[in-house]
């Protein structure tokens, strides 16, 4: 059961307009957050995920963690005249390693190639350096639609959306917009339900061509059960968005988790996870 709740986790207050404090100049100002997605442009990333999940039940106890370190890009295949970008990301490099408690960690680096990778990176494995999906956006960010370049369906729904999508008009510091998303949680071994997300942003401030957002995720179907919030945990992440005005492109994304949930594994249980995701625009 521990492992199993586990393994669900792993794959997974504002108000609109809300004024913050400064002159009436400021607030005055309004900001065109759009990317400008150029033919054959390549935008890379460097990243940073680490995770660590503390179980308990009863006299057991279980501390496991994930970190990766990776490179990625996404290029961009074509502009329509409307604006409209087709782009394909990619996975460059990746180094991976799984530890639980004080045993030896599972170390995986793409440079040695997939013969020798341990099964639970395998997915990742296989789609170095190889694009996955050519995915269409406007230049508000907003996806359009998703299209699989192997037999694998993907969704095309805001939680799929690598970039972040931003108000098609210009907004002022303070304001608010969100967007929603459904997933799908186990509630026994054969019935599952659906759990509405939302994630709100807010402008906080704008220094130079720096423009700088709060992103907050909330729960909106109401849940109470602690082993269906343990499913939802990784899909709950608050942190900070960097993104340039003047070039168009995101700088960075700095997310994190730290929540916990007794009874999530049944009477007399406790987990806790620790993540922290940082995305940053890297010149090469």
């Amino acid at each position: 059961m521990i492992r199993r709740i586990l393994a669900v986790v792993i794959v997974a207050s504002f108000t609109t307009n809300q004024a913050i404090p400064g002159s009436a100049e400021d607030a005055n100002e309004t900001y065109l957050l759009k990317y400008k997605f150029e033919p054959n442009q390549f935008v890379h990333y460097d990243v940073a995920h680490s995770q660590t999940y503390t179980h308990q039940k009863a006299e057991h106890r279980l501390k496991a963690t994930t970190e990766s370190k990776a490179r990625k890009h996404y290029r961009v295949v074509s502009v329509s005249p409307d604006g409209v970008a087709t782009l394909e990301p990619v996975i460059d490099h990746v180094v991976m390693s799984a530890r639980e408690d004080n045993k030896t960690p599972l170390v995986w680096n793409s440079d040695n190639g997939p013969e020798n990778c341990p099964a639970q990176f395998r997915a990742t494995a296989e789609r170095i350096g190889k694009p996955q999906v050519r995915m269409q956006f406007a230049s508000s960010g907003e996806l359009l639609s998703v299209v699989p370049l192997n037999t694998t369906p993907v969704s095309a729904s805001p939680e799929a959306n690598f970039l972040l999508e931003f108000p098609s008009t210009a907004i002022p510091v303070g304001h608010v917009w969100s967007d929603e998303f459904s997933v799908d949680v186990n509630v026994t071994q054969t019935l599952k339900k659906p759990v509405t997300i939302s994630r709100k942003y807010r402008l906080v401030s704008v220094e130079g061509s720096q423009a700088v957002i709060e992103l907050k995720s909330t729960l909106l179907t109401p849940v109470r059960e602690p082993e269906i919030l343990a499913q939802l945990i990784q899909r709950t992440p608050q942190g900070t968005i960097v993104f340039d005005l003047d070039r168009g492109v995101l700088v960075s994304r700095e997310l994190a988790i730290d929540k916990r949930e007794v009874g999530a594994l049944g009477d007399q249980s406790f987990l806790r996870v620790v993540s922290t995701y940082s995305e940053r625009l890297s010149e090469r």
